[in-house]
This record gives C-alpha cells, structure tokens and sequence, in this order.
C-alpha cells in the first residue's frame, strides 16, 4: 500500500494508539467526577494540554479542546461573530478557504454580516494591496488559511498580520492552521492571529479531537451549552482518550523552524518523476512545487478525470484524492481550482498527493509509476469519449 492521502488524514503513530488504549481501558473515568478515577482522566487531560501548550509554545489555559478541525473553526468565526457591534459586521476571507471556514460565513451572511473575499493571485496567495484596501473600520474579522489543504497555497501570514495591525479597531484575525501543523512554523500564526485552529488527525493523532488557541482578551460566545466544560466554551464530557492521544501527537511532532524541508526534498522529488514518465501531459495546480506546502502536490492530467485516475491508483495499490475529503463525496471537486481561475477541466482533472513523514523515496517513485501507468491506459479511452 503507497498513501499518498495524508492530506485528508494520517495514519495514527503507534505511540498515539498505547496511550488512547490506556485512557480507554484503565483511566476511563469522567473527568468531572470528584473520585480518583475521575481526577486521573483530569489529570491526563490536563497532561496533554500541557504537552500541546508546550509544542505550539503557548499557553495551556489559550486552548480550548474540540471535537475536531470542523468545530474549532466554527466555534472562532460564529463565537466570535456574536460579539461583533452593529457597525462592525464586515468579513473578510478568501474563496479557497476549507468550508468549514466558507459554510459558517455563509450561515453569518445570513444573519446580516457582510462577507467579502479578498483576491487572489494566480497561485492562490492573497493580494495584500486588496487586503489593504478593503479594511475599514467596519471590518470585524479576517479568516485565512496558512495552508490551504487542496493545492497547498502558503499564506503570508506575517504579512497579513502586520497589515491588519494598522488598522484600527483592529479585526480579530482567525488562522485555519488545521493543514500546517508540523509541516510550517506555526509562530506567525500564534503572534499575528487572534484565534487558531487545529486539529489531531492531520498530525498522526485521532479522529475526532481538535484545539482552538485563543489569544486572552479574545471574546467568544460557545456553540454548546451544558456542563460548562472547556471554561465554559465547549461544554460536553471531554473526550478522554482523543485529547491525551493528541496530547502524544503534539509530543512526537519534530520541531519546524520554518518549513519541513525533508518532506518538501520528498515532494519535489514525486514532481520530477512524473514529469519524466509523463513530460507535459502533468501540469501542477496553485504554487509551484517549491513554493507550496511541503506535503500537497495537486497535479492535472488535463482528459483524464480526477476522480477515474483515483479509482486506476486504488486498483493499483496508491491512494490519493482529487481534493478535500470533506468535500469530493458532495461532489464539490473543483471549487478551489475555479477560484484559482483555471479552466473548468484543470479542477475537473484534478489529483491531489499528500505525503507524510513516514512516505519513503521508494513509495514515491513507484507511485509514480504506477501514476503513469494508469495514464497510458486511460488517455486512448478518454479521447474516444471526448
């Protein structure tokens, strides 16, 4: 098997999976019971925090445990949206963001905000003389992701960052992190941003565990009422074994001072085979291959549909997507790559391959391939379709 889809999400490292066994099977407890059973499940909730607080060098008392990616983005823009005074309902953000960032500001534009997309250049970074001159004192908020999980584009956050400093008020500035963790350095994020979110199974932790970072002083109204959990923001027992499966995850992740260049020297590596089986049927999509994401290489093989080139790689042992995971299954392909203002067939075309750490040069090579492979089967097919 050749996993090129760590993109969507990561095989769980087998450290992450003995501690998740010992929370299930022996610290079981409700970390809210005042026994010992329940103060040890505390005291492993409160280890991992301390952990995830330590790798992202911030404060453990800034993170806020949640169910996922999905949630802590949902919990910054629409808990932070109902703070927002009536003269300050202006958003901004861009149109390749992940929905779990476009779905709730669509649902905020419902309820009267204004939702405003910055533009673009080509490779999906975002113009800062358009973010400049779209900021005014009605603008609340600004939401861009540091990496954009389709075809890889790296924002400059710092940038953005320094730019909605000289505004004032300043809006609050939300990162999606959720793609970048431990594959870019995170601390433009934690010094420019106001809310950042993230999420275990991106990082070889578990399913179903995320962090929302709050900068202190930030106001947010929560989503879940009940228990009063989470300080008050995410009420609901805490999900024991996922957050001290995190916790481990953040642990193992190997220190970033900028980008993780062992992955990219692996990336650009999968580039150059390609473009010797295949020359100029494979053209990449977004950033160039130096320039994006470490682990995202998103290439066309313009006739060949995206999604038959997945199932001809599955047949043959190498699994990849077309695009977000949350999103191929609605049929969705593609948005991103319109956005990005290519031509309906580049997004229709689309493959994604995503690496992680643990994909080797020989993984990589034989992917390749195998990639060229179904290529020379499937393009006489397809033209005698067209």
């Amino acid at each position: 098997m050749i996993y090129l889809d760590n993109a969507a999400t990561t095989r769980p490292h087998p450290e992450v999976v003995a501690a998740m066994e010992k929370a299930l099977t022996v610290s079981f407890g409700n970390p809210s019971s005042a026994h010992a059973v329940g103060m040890e499940a505390y005291r492993l909730v409160e280890e991992a925090r301390k952990s995830i607080a330590l790798s992202l060098g911030v404060e453990r008392q800034e993170l806020v445990f949640t169910s996922g990616g999905t949630e802590a983005n949902n919990l910054a823009l629409l808990g932070a949206a109902q703070g927002a005074p009536p003269k300050r309902r202006r958003i901004l953000t861009l149109a390749i963001e992940h929905d779990s960032v476009l779905k709730p500001l669509e649902h905020l534009a419902r309820q009267g905000f204004t939702v405003e997309m910055i533009p673009l250049h080509p490779d999906g970074r975002f113009i800062p003389e358009e973010l400049r001159a779209r900021l005014a004192p009605d603008v609340f908020l600004v939401s861009m992701g540091l990496i954009n999980n389709e075809v890889g584009t790296w924002q400059d956050i710092e940038t953005a960052g320094r730019i909605l400093q000289e505004m004032e008020p300043k809006p609050l500035f939300h990162i999606d992190a959720i793609q970048a963790w431990g594959k870019v350095s995170l601390r433009p994020a934690f010094r420019y941003g106001d809310l950042v979110s993230l999420s275990g199974h991106k990082i070889h932790g578990p399913k179903g565990v995320g962090v929302l970072w709050k900068r202190p002083g930030v106001a947010l109204t929560p989503l879940l009422f009940g228990g009063g959990q989470e300080e008050g923001l995410r009420s609901g027992t805490e999900n024991v074994p996922g957050i001290v499966g995190l916790g481990k995850a953040a642990q193992l992740l190997p220190e970033v001072s900028w980008r993780d260049e062992g992955l990219l020297e692996k990336k650009l590596f999968l580039w150059e085979e390609i473009r010797k089986l295949l020359g100029d049927q494979a053209v990449v999509n977004g950033p160039s291959p130096e320039e994006g994401a470490p682990h995202i290489l998103n290439i066309s093989v313009p006739g060949i549909g995206g999604a038959v080139l997945v199932e001809a790689l599955s047949q043959r042992g190498v699994y990849a997507s077309t695009g977000s995971a949350c999103s191929t299954r609605h049929m969705e392909a593609g948005r991103v790559h319109r956005a990005l203002g290519l031509p309906a067939e580049r997004g229709a075309s689309a493959l994604r391959l995503s690496l992680s750490r643990g994909t080797t040069l020989e993984d990589l090579q034989e992917a390749a391939q195998r990639l060229a492979e179904a290529v020379k089967e499937l393009a006489p097919v397809m033209k005698r379709r067209r």
